[in-house]
């Protein structure tokens, strides 16, 4: 499991506070949007490798 998650609240509220709450992007690939998706790639990555004792990187 990943320390942290993210997600776009559609509706409602989120009364638990399990993710990290995105704003969907002002445009297509606007250079915050770009930051936000490599930090979640990255957050990703790490979460698939963890204990993994292969040297390799995940996403080259």
């Amino acid at each position: 499991m990943a320390d942290k998650d993210y997600a776009m609240l559609v509706r409602g509220v989120d009364r638990i506070g399990n993710f990290i709450h995105v704003a969907p992007p002002p445009t297509a690939f606007a250079p915050e949007a770009v930051r936000l998706y490599e930090e979640i790639r990255t957050a990703q990555a790490a979460a698939l490798m963890k204990g993994s004792k292969d040297t390799k990187r995940l996403y080259g």
